[in-house]
């Protein structure tokens, strides 16, 4: 019996990282794992299920997603028999690729977000509503979930099958990179001489972008302005920073940086490596990928005041801060202070205590014990 992982965003996100995880994860209980993705999981596999269709002209995607469809649901018939984890955005255009899976003998949804964070007006809210109702009321045998968010917000869908709650796997990847691969543009945004602090990812408002240029033009008008250097890294298809530092009226700010495409892997690593501080500034999140690469780097991270954050750094509290109130004046004093201490050594962040406390956190036995009641060994 093999368990298949499906993942339609795949390479399009950086959602490789967490697939990894997860795929190893599973390994250790199912040997025959495998994804369906838009890359080859591994080195020696044969060419990817699914096109990225994400990337060209409307005609190009178009053609990619016709024939991702099509390739994707010759498999599904064709291997009904096996397990399945759909790892699911709150998007309703899954729904493409995640009807097929009602023929299948157990299929399970991974909760990324039961709702998409990304903006959106009332009809498009009652589509979401209405997706997943399906997806998760009459699709699935049972979801995985890793947060409490995620828990509400299937109890507010009347959801009744078995819930799997497990944190966001922990990331590991290899850390080193190749410093000829990084080009200039990506270099110039570490500021040698100054405290760096990234905001890293896709972006949209649900992420608090707005907050970071907001706070980035309140800490430039300001003394600590020459010693902190904000960075936003990632794509950002909407132009929704362009749009907001011409409303903000925010120009050749001495304390702001940005770099707006898809960051590759080795460039992610750099950055990462590099920067001081990362920016979690969220007002929606229900897992974030970018807080598990954090802690993989060991980079103390500064967050919003959303309860995930909350209780995350209340668990471990040596790995960042949580900010209380995420308004720019707020903010900027703590980045202040915290831009002071810091260069002192005041603070000793990712304690030997708080990490082992995390490893335990993530270990997955009984998660996967869990889930062997849904997905058993025997046929």
């Amino acid at each position: 019996m093999t368990v298949y992982i499906i993942d339609i965003i795949g390479k399009h996100s950086g959602a490789h990282f967490y697939n990894k995880s997860f795929r190893d994860t599973l390994t250790g209980r199912y040997s025959q794992t495998k994804l369906i993705s838009n890359y080859s999981d591994q080195p020696d596999d044969p060419a990817p299920l699914l096109r990225n269709f994400y990337e060209g002209n409307i005609i190009e995607k178009a053609g990619k997603l016709c024939i991702s469809i099509i390739s994707y649901c010759f498999f599904v018939i064709s291997h009904r028999k096996n397990y399945y984890i759909f790892l699911s955005y709150g998007n309703p255009s899954e729904i493409l690729f995640a009807w097929p899976l009602i023929i299948c003998r157990k299929k399970i949804i991974d909760a990324h977000e039961v709702f998409s964070l990304i903006s959106k007006n009332k009809v498009q809210e009652q589509i979401r509503v209405f997706f997943a109702k399906f997806l998760y009321n009459h699709l699935a045998d049972a979801v995985i979930i890793h947060s409490d968010r995620s828990a509400w917000l299937l109890q507010k869908l009347k959801f009744r099958k078995k819930i799997l709650f497990i944190p966001h796997f922990p990331y590991v990847t290899d850390r080193e990179y190749s410093i000829s691969e990084i080009p200039d543009e990506i270099r110039s945004l570490i500021a040698v001489d100054r405290i760096n602090i990234l905001f890293f990812g896709y972006v949209r408002l649900s992420k608090g972008i707005e907050d970071v240029i907001l706070l980035a033009k309140k800490i430039s008008s300001m003394e600590i302005g020459k010693e902190v250097n904000f960075i936003v890294a990632g794509n950002d298809p909407k132009n929704i920073v362009k749009s907001l530092l011409k409303e903000h009226r925010v120009y050749n700010l001495q304390s702001f940086s940005s770099l707006l495409r898809y960051i590759t892997d080795d460039e992610l690593k750099y950055l990462f490596t590099e920067t001081d501080f990362i920016l979690l500034p969220y007002r929606q999140i229900s897992q974030s990928g970018v807080l598990e690469m954090a802690v993989l780097f060991k980079k103390p991270v500064i967050t919003s005041p959303l309860e995930y954050f909350k209780n995350f750094l209340g668990q471990f509290p040596s790995f960042g801060i949580y900010c209380s109130d995420s308004s720019p004046d707020i903010m900027s004093q703590m980045v202040s202070g915290l831009a002071m201490g810091y260069k002192k050594n005041s603070k000793t962040f990712y304690t030997e205590d708080d990490l082992k406390r995390y490893a335990d956190n993530k270990d997955p036995v009984h998660f996967l014990k869990e889930l062997e009641s849904v997905f058993p060994l025997t046929n």
